[in-house]
């Protein structure tokens, strides 16, 4: 059973994906903790914030985000399984869809370059939980998705200065993942990998901002 952790819903419960449905890999409380301390322990401050959680699936993290303080969050999912999830959850929660709160039902790559995401820049944090990196198909929309974010961070204006990218994968896509920022994006910054049993969470820092 998946939980909110921590602020003013914590210990809420969120409904996850049925039992051995595969679609979806949930970040476990264990991990969205960790990844929650380390960005808070680097300055990232919730409240008031502006954010996307892309392949959002159950949408914990970005109601984590909302729990914590986070004013205008968008969810980005179009599995429908996930979709429905992420819908029931926010409306078991009372904090949308709404104009605040809003449900993108794309794919990642079209959701970044949706009109309606100018409302919530320039943002503070991205969380990226894509499926397992296991085929090609995959791979490619995973490497067109964070050069995308790299080329806005270079360009300005989508992030805020200091924003934060979070990207959990599973550990054997470590390297693969590694390979995507490329060295000319000097306004993104790798900061940190950290492991948890078989997850692998990247964290990137942007240096240039709005």
């Amino acid at each position: 059973m998946l939980r909110i952790i921590s602020g003013h819903m914590k210990g809420r419960k969120l409904q996850g994906p049925g039992e051995g449905f595969l679609g979806i890999r949930p970040t476990r409380d264990h991990v969205r903790q960790a990844m929650f301390n380390v960005l808070e322990a680097h300055g990232l401050v919730w409240e008031g914030s502006c954010g996307l959680d892309l392949y959002a699936g159950t949408g914990a993290l970005g109601i984590e985000a909302v729990s914590r303080g986070a004013q205008r969050v968008v969810w980005v999912e179009r599995q429908p399984i996930a979709l429905e999830i992420v819908q029931k959850n926010l409306t078991a929660l009372g904090i949308g869809p709404s104009a605040q709160y809003s449900i993108l039902p794309v794919s990642v790559p079209k959701a970044l370059e949706d009109a309606r995401l100018s409302a919530y820049l320039p943002l503070d944090w991205i969380f990226l939980d894509p499926p397992f990196i296991k085929e090609a198909a995959t791979a490619e929309e995973i490497a067109q998705v964070m050069q995308a974010l790299f080329q806005r961070a270079e360009a300005g204006g989508f992030f805020k200065p200091e924003a934060w990218i979070c990207m959990e994968v599973e550990d054997k896509d470590e390297d693969f993942v590694k390979g995507l920022l490329d060295a000319t994006f000097k306004a993104t910054v790798l900061f940190k990998v950290k492991q948890f049993g078989r997850s692998s969470v990247f964290f990137w820092q942007v240096s240039g901002g709005a």
